[in-house]
């Protein structure tokens, strides 16, 4: 017991020493930050939207100027399209309106970016608006009561319950960026405790003092649990911390399903150390038969390609409820943490993580055990 408190000791040190790990450790949840920022002040900026500038080469009517204006549209007249187009390359307009006098027909050009397809709305509706009022000043005229003729057809709008797209991969990708956080540590640990251990020889070395084959590894696992663990929770923390702050300072924030209580956090700090658990373990199996640090990381990529799964299955809205889905590593732990704080609570798919994620780690840790004891994969052989 003594030679595994030890050599936990010895592996921790040297993560200590190790600037990437750390440096990993604080850029994940400021990456989460960055887009929580970024997207809140680009949404929040876009409630208050300044009016496009649209060039035109036709005079519009007093109902044209009032509708563009409804409709966030700026006009800037100008006497033909040849003007209009070197105002666009000057960038002193966003898009134009030709009026072909021979087809009477208007054509609207924009290019294909955000604002071009924006711009593509709004015309389309400014056009339609302006059809409403000529069908409205025609019918009027003909002494048809136009509200009798469109009670037939009144309609309101209701928006649905939950998050908007756009909410939704931020909210599955900040509890991503938890376990590659935690992915990478491991990652981190799993390397320099046995491959480069491998490569510059000195597990012979260790070895030739009182210390067992079993009890070496058992430490660099636990000292590898150790690590993960910590960085799970640093994570965790913080990317709960960046959501609390984000719902409050930013309107675009307030459509997000999130909730926070004592309840939920202690559940999100069970599920993140089960989690770690699992992690560390794969992370150790898989770096075992590497000889190269180059090798050790081409196969630990496979972690990272799991944590993107939740991301994607909430993206396409695929469905979650069938348990098997709570029974893969990695990405039963991010979907469950998803579900706890949106208010998803199911307590059978929580102990299907919880259960599965232990169950395979042990027989993981049985496997790391029985697989070190070979000299091949000790030693490198």
């Amino acid at each position: 017991m003594n030679n595994i408190k030890i050599t936990i000791k010895k592996e921790l040190r040297s993560i200590v020493r190790d600037k990437k790990t750390f440096i990993t450790l604080l850029v994940m949840p400021l990456i989460g930050i960055f887009f929580v920022i970024f997207y809140g002040a680009a949404f929040d900026q876009n409630e208050v939207l300044e009016p496009y500038k649209i060039g035109v080469d036709f005079e519009l009517n007093t109902i044209e100027n009032i509708v563009s204006s409804e409709y966030q549209l700026e006009t800037i007249k100008y006497d033909n399209l040849d003007e209009m187009k070197k105002s666009y390359k000057n960038e002193d307009i966003s898009a134009y309106i030709d009026y072909n006098e021979e087809d009477k027909k208007y054509y609207f050009y924009a290019d294909n970016s955000q604002d071009g397809y924006q711009l593509q709305s709004l015309i389309t509706a400014y056009f339609e608006s302006l059809k409403n009022n000529e069908l409205i000043t025609y019918i009027t005229g003909e002494g048809i009561d136009y509200e009798e003729v469109t009670a037939n057809y009144d309609y309101e709008f209701k928006e649905l319950e939950g998050s908007d797209y756009m909410l939704i991969i931020i909210y599955s990708s900040l509890f991503m960026l938890i376990f590659s956080g935690v992915i990478s540590t491991s990652q981190s640990m799993a390397i320099s405790t046995t491959v480069t251990e491998k490569e510059s020889g000195t597990l012979e070395t260790i070895l030739s003092f009182p210390i067992s084959q079993k009890e070496l590894i058992v430490g660099k696992y636990i000292a590898n649990y150790i690590a993960s663990a910590c960085a799970s929770i640093i994570e965790f923390l913080s990317i709960l911390l960046t959501l609390v702050i984000s719902s409050h300072y930013f309107e675009s924030f307030s459509k997000l399903n999130f909730t926070v209580s004592t309840k939920n956090v202690v559940l999100g700090l069970i599920v993140c150390l089960t989690a770690s658990l699992i992690i560390s373990a794969l992370a150790t199996i898989l770096v075992a038969n590497a000889k190269t640090a180059k090798e050790a990381g081409i196969k630990l990529g496979f972690l990272q390609y799991l944590s993107i799964i939740p991301v994607f299955t909430n993206m396409l809205s695929i469905s979650t409820d069938s348990l098997l889905y709570y029974a893969i590593p990695i990405v039963n732990s991010i979907q469950t943490l998803m579900d706890i704080f949106s208010n998803n609570f199911n307590i059978v798919n929580i102990l299907t993580t919880i259960t599965s994620t232990l169950v395979l780690s042990l027989v993981t840790i049985f496997l790391i055990i029985k697989k070190y004891n070979q000299e091949k994969v000790l030693f490198g052989d």
